[in-house]
């Protein structure tokens, strides 16, 4: 049986022998040549995010919000949310460590630049998810249309959707149009009560 010692001196020796194979590996101009690339291709990665977040952030600094209530929180306050570019200040009230790269974004877009949230309130209570696709599927269709119209469109939209004669098959075949999750089921504004 091993003692811990000459176990420990194994593994050692074994991290030596394996250190010395890439020492060796790191004089063949091609793994040279490979370690570059992969070097540049992080830095390269590192400066499209930082794009990306600019981008998004310039995106919501120039967006005429058009808004809707996508949440209400167990205080009864409402959380707005731009169906056109889709900055949601529900993020604001959601537990940081789960954000996604796009809830990061909207975050600390919202908390340096709280005060500059504003725009047209619909005052409609729909999904955020929901009012987006509608709003998109609207200006792909008419893309010359002043928010004024589309707000109009937009609540036509969905107030045909919200339809009580309409079926859960078409309700389905919506959402499939919408571009929406799979089993997408948020259609009404009592859907958006937190519990």
């Amino acid at each position: 049986m091993k003692t811990a010692i000459n176990e420990y001196n194994e593994i050692n020796e074994e991290i030596s022998n394996i250190s010395n194979q890439i020492d060796l590996l790191k004089q063949n101009e091609s793994v040279i040549k490979y370690l570059e690339l992969e070097k540049q291709k992080s830095e390269l990665l590192n400066k499209k995010r930082i794009a990306y977040i600019n981008l998004r952030k310039n995106e919501y600094n120039c967006c005429d919000h058009l808004f809707v209530y996508s949440k209400v929180e167990f205080d009864g306050y409402a959380n707005r949310a731009c169906i056109k570019c889709g900055l949601d200040e529900a993020v604001l009230n959601m537990e940081k460590g789960f954000f996604s790269e796009e809830q990061r974004i909207m975050y600390d877009y919202l908390r340096d630049n709280y005060l500059k949230f504003t725009g047209t309130n619909t005052n409609i209570l729909c999904d955020i998810d929901l009012a987006h696709a509608i709003y998109l599927r609207i200006k792909n269709n008419h893309p010359y249309m002043d928010d004024k119209q589309a707000r109009k469109y937009f609540e036509i939209a969905l107030n045909n959707i919200r339809n009580k004669n309409t079926s859960d098959y078409e309700r389905t075949n919506k959402a499939k149009r919408l571009m929406l999750y799979p089993g997408f089921n948020r259609w009404y504004g009592e859907n958006i009560y937190e519990n």
